[in-house]
C-alpha cells in the first residue's frame, strides 16, 4: 500500500464513478526504492460515516525489480478496511 495526500478525485470516462489521480511526485516502490508502473485500476468500496457505500477506483502499480503489486490509496482511506478514516 502506498498513501498519497496530493491526489483528485475525477470521474472515469466510461462509467462516471470516481478514481483517484495522483498529482504528486511518481510513485516509488516502499521496498527497493525505484519508480512503479501503471498496471490497471481496481474498485474499492468504502462507506461514511452514515453507512453510504462509495465505489472508488484506485491504481494498481507494479515494481519490476521487486516483482511486487502496490495499490495507491488516498489518505482517507485505511489499510483493508471499508471506512474512511
Amino acid at each position: 500500500m502506498i498513501y498519497i495526500s496530493d491526489y483528485e478525485l475525477k470521474p472515469r470516462k466510461k462509467d462516471g464513478r470516481l478514481h483517484v489521480v495522483n498529482r504528486g511526485t511518481e510513485p516509488v516502490c516502499p521496498i527497493c526504492g525505484r519508480i512503479l508502473q501503471y498496471r490497471d485500476e481496481r474498485s474499492r468500496v468504502y462507506k461514511r460515516e452514515v453507512g453510504e457505500r462509495n465505489v472508488l477506483y484506485v491504481r494498481r502499480l507494479y515494481c519490476r525489480y521487486c516483482k511486487t503489486y502496490h495499490v495507491e490509496l488516498p489518505d482517507f482511506l485505511e489499510k483493508n478496511r471499508q471506512y474512511t478514516v
